[in-house]
């Protein structure tokens, strides 16, 4: 997709006329990790839309049914019925999302190896870098420590910021 020579959008600029936009997206370091963002988002956009989708799906038809005969707008039913009734779930999604982007490793492995200029480096792919390519494997596993308490930290900030009492049925 971004490869410089026979990338699909590449070729999409050169058919729209716009040849002077092309670019080597994963060489410039202004683009190379918003380019990997792009791809990271697309990866795991469906996942996170299943358990939205599946957590709204849970909510009894006859809460919006009592909302409407009561008035309320569709706004009013998302901030009153739909949100409440979600927040547990948005936490638990929440973690998955901060932890998986902080442990993040492969596709930046393989798109760029961290570069160009460490730009895209994350600390997983740095984490990498020590232990086995300079064999500083105090170091590296120091790393995986820091990883380990950021996690522990966010989900902690996640626990915080979703605190709610028990919703029932």
């Amino acid at each position: 997709m971004y490869n410089s020579e026979f990338g699909i959008l590449n070729k999409l600029l050169e058919t729209v006329g716009l040849e002077d936009l092309q670019h080597i997206w994963l060489a410039d370091k202004k683009l190379a990790m918003f380019c990997i963002m792009i791809v990271v988002m697309w990866q795991f956009i469906g996942y996170h839309m299943i358990i939205q989708i599946a957590a709204m799906k849970n909510i009894p038809e006859s809460y919006y049914e009592a909302a409407r005969i009561d008035g309320a707008g569709q706004w009013e039913q998302f901030k009153k019925i739909t949100f409440p009734l979600i927040k547990p779930i948005l936490k638990v999604d929440a973690v998955l999302i901060v932890t998986s982007a902080l442990k993040y490793y492969d596709l930046v492995a393989v798109m760029t190896e961290g570069g160009p200029d460490h730009a895209t480096e994350l600390l997983s792919t740095y984490m990498y870098y020590q232990g086995f390519r300079t064999l500083k494997y105090g170091y590296s596993a120091s790393i995986g420590v820091v990883l380990l308490l950021l996690c522990i930290c966010s989900v902690l900030l996640s626990n915080f910021i979703f605190r709610s009492e028990p919703t029932e049925y």
